[in-house]
């Protein structure tokens, strides 16, 4: 899955690599500010809350 992230400092792309039952086994991060712990946080409030397109 390749995500568009938008941070603080502007939009930047993210892969995700699902196993068969949707845990994330990789990831590709470019250099951010936000650990990725942050990054993934946040990706998932926003999932959680519908705002996904």
């Amino acid at each position: 899955m390749t995500v568009l992230l938008q941070t603080p400092t502007g939009q930047t792309v993210l892969r995700l690599l699902f196993n068969q039952t949707f845990q994330i086994v990789g990831y590709d991060l470019p250099d951010l500010t936000e650990s990725p712990e942050q990054v993934a946080g946040d990706f998932v409030q926003v999932l959680a809350n519908k705002q996904a397109p």
